[in-house]
């Protein structure tokens, strides 16, 4: 079986990776690479602002071609001067959104569309404006600080609960949000301080082999060691009169154990701990597909960055690598980077397209101009044939997406 990291990716010489790479998409010819494919179609909602993707759409218009001419007010956008012209051109808009895909050549001004925040306690993982201990101030200033664009707030991949700290990642992009959201998508390293001085060798072989939690799967850790020991001093005052200076000083230790984990259900390592009589006191993400805190420059807790474009694609290129992912945080050559960032690249343009196929497959909510305008680009750039995310699951065969077609 052909490793399907490598199926996609240009052999490495000395000098650096090959131009070319054999892959076939069913239904394409050789030349099309996922890696490659350009101007594909996209909402109208994507190139809305958050405040408007709620109205009534201009003609039914769903979906935005690399050929169409959009209103300047369908998109929120400023028209300019007086007597200027009132459109602007989608192909602009889609090389100034898809510019991060392409990050060495600067075609357009490059926006990374992720940030990453230190999630501090006490935080609740939610936008909503009436929740007073949410997230949205902490995004909004961190989006303001960074010049993200007005009317695009990011929204959280996935959550941390209430007391987790640790590295959260924001976008506006739900095409990526889906990867990396996928089961098993993208390990994720946590280490967890718990109530007892130490763990055994058999509670250990226990998160490994997989634990039984309330519902579904058995919970396994991919990794899962004892990293320090936490001492908690409590000064006790002398209880004769006579000698009040005298003090007894009582020492705690609690256990701090690092897992790493490639699963996402609610609370899953503090339930993993637990079965195992390992009560969780405090809970740190310090990791995320090989991204860090550390690596990212995040100084502590309310801390913010962007994610370089190309670590964004690096991301997306060890989805669906299981354990045999490499580490983003370590110093890779370049020609590891090179392969990851065209992994990437083909993951999410194979998701893309294949979700467009799954719409024009099921129809409902294109008329018929739209619809074969959608049939004759994927049959153009794309394929009109086998399941509409065969491509990405050649990719990354592991990952549990489905689309609409297969949901019912």
């Amino acid at each position: 079986q052909v490793c399907p990291f490598l199926s996609i990716m240009p052999l490495c010489t000395a000098e650096g990776p090959m131009t070319s790479t054999p892959c076939n998409l069913p239904g394409s010819s050789t030349e099309t690479l996922a890696t490659d494919v350009r101007g594909i179609p996209r909402p109208l909602s994507y190139l809305m602002p958050t405040s408007k993707r709620g109205q009534q759409l201009p003609g039914g218009k769903h979906l935005v071609f690399a050929d169409d001419r959009v209103e300047h007010q369908t998109i929120g956008m400023e028209c300019g001067a007086e007597g200027a012209d009132s459109f602007v051109l989608a192909v602009d808009m889609f090389a100034q959104a898809d510019a991060w895909l392409y990050p060495s050549e600067g075609e357009a001004e490059t926006r990374s569309p992720v940030i990453a925040l230190w999630k501090p306690s006490g935080i609740v993982t939610t936008m909503a404006e009436h929740i007073k201990n949410g997230l949205l101030p902490l995004v909004q200033g961190s989006a303001g600080s960074l010049g993200w664009p007005e009317g695009r707030l990011p929204q959280p991949v996935g959550r941390l609960d209430k007391r987790t700290t640790g590295l959260l990642l924001v976008t506006d992009n739900g095409d990526l949000t889906k990867i990396l959201l996928a089961r098993g998508s993208v390990p994720k390293t946590y280490v967890a301080t718990v109530n007892k001085p130490d763990a055994s060798d058999e509670q250990l072989r226990h998160l490994l082999a997989g634990v039984k939690i309330e519902e579904g799967r058995p919970a396994v850790a991919l990794s899962a060691e004892v990293v320090g020991i936490e001492v908690s001093l409590r000064l006790w005052r002398g209880k004769e009169k006579r000698r009040p200076e005298v003090e007894e000083v009582e020492y705690t230790r609690y256990a701090k154990i690092r897992l790493r984990i490639a699963e996402g259900r609610k609370h899953v390592v503090r339930r993993m701990l637990a079965a195992l009589e390992l009560q969780v006191r405090e809970l740190h993400r310090e990791d995320f597909g090989g991204l860090s805190c550390r690596s990212l420059g995040l100084m502590g807790p309310g801390s913010y960055a962007t994610v370089d474009a190309g670590k964004v694609l690096e991301l997306l290129g060890v989805c669906g690598l299981g354990p045999a992912a490499p580490d983003l945080a370590g110093a890779s050559s370049p020609c590891e980077e090179a392969l990851l960032r065209r992994r990437g690249r083909a993951v999410y343009n194979a998701l893309r397209c294949g979700r467009l196929m799954c719409r024009l497959r099921q129809g409902g909510c294109l008329d018929e101009s739209e619809a074969l305008k959608l049939k004759g680009w994927l049959d153009e750039h794309w394929t009109l044939e086998g399941p509409c995310l065969g491509a990405f699951r050649e990719l990354c065969p592991s990952l549990n997406v489905q689309c609409s077609c297969e949901n019912g």
